[in-house]
């Protein structure tokens, strides 16, 4: 009689318990992450000149530059190069300073930069070479081609949904529901993609003087970016 008064009271609680979590609303999250090799480069290139006649220092800052483009130009046919920032300011002689009077003008100072994309990695080397005959390298970064991010964009999504139905299932699978049960709400998907940089450079490397002997030249590794995608859902539990 014991035995089965409890058994009894076991299948209760058992109904009872599954029909507690019948239209229920449940919340779930997953993260899936792809690592990509890099595949194109990000190069600064600036230039600065400066003379007591600010068009003689405009004059050689051009030439300067149109050099500089054309070695880059021939080093890598496909590099997309683009104008970047250009200044020009006057540098004073602060030992000459009167109060009450204009600060005396010495000399002026102008610049500009240079942003360059290369997805020829094999160049890269020759390419900062012969920029720096006459250019600075300011800043290098690695990360993905538009042709690259758009051939991962497709496994990205298929790997974080994969993610989120595997999480489901087992969820289901412990509250002793079927999938037939689960019925989606709502779903949210975050892209977090963000390259992560193996290789990060800053460079201040002056051009070298006409007649010097090159040197062997950078060795890059262009390191991967992480494709990151975050999928959260609510799943309402329909009765059975």
């Amino acid at each position: 009689m014991k035995k089965l008064l409890l058994v009894s009271l076991l299948s209760v609680a058992g109904v009872a318990a599954a029909q507690s979590t019948n239209g229920a609303l449940i919340t779930l999250s997953a993260q899936t992450s792809i690592r990509v090799e890099n595949d194109q480069a990000a190069i600064e290139f600036s230039a600065e000149e400066q003379d007591a006649d600010r068009q003689q220092a405009i004059t050689r800052l051009n030439q300067r530059m149109r050099t500089g483009t054309e070695q880059i130009k021939k080093s890598d046919p496909s590099a997309m190069l683009q104008t970047g920032s250009v200044y020009s300011y006057p540098v004073y002689d602060a030992g000459r300073a009167k109060p009450g009077k204009a600060p005396v003008i010495i000399a002026w100072r102008v610049g500009q930069k240079l942003d360059v994309k290369s997805a020829d990695l094999s160049r890269l080397t020759g390419l900062v070479g012969e920029a720096q005959k006459n250019l600075q390298m300011t800043q290098l970064n690695f990360g993905l081609s538009d042709a690259a991010k758009a051939k991962t964009e497709q496994q990205k999504f298929d790997s974080g949904y994969k993610q989120f139905s595997h999480k489901l299932s087992y969820l289901l699978k412990a509250m002793g529901k079927s999938e037939a049960q689960a019925e989606l709400a709502e779903l949210n998907v975050t892209d977090m993609s963000g390259p992560v940089p193996e290789m990060k450079m800053m460079a201040m490397a002056a051009p070298m003087a006409d007649g010097a002997t090159q040197n062997p030249g950078f060795r890059f590794e262009p390191g991967f970016s992480e494709l990151n995608i975050s999928i959260e859902g609510k799943v309402r539990l329909r009765k059975d």
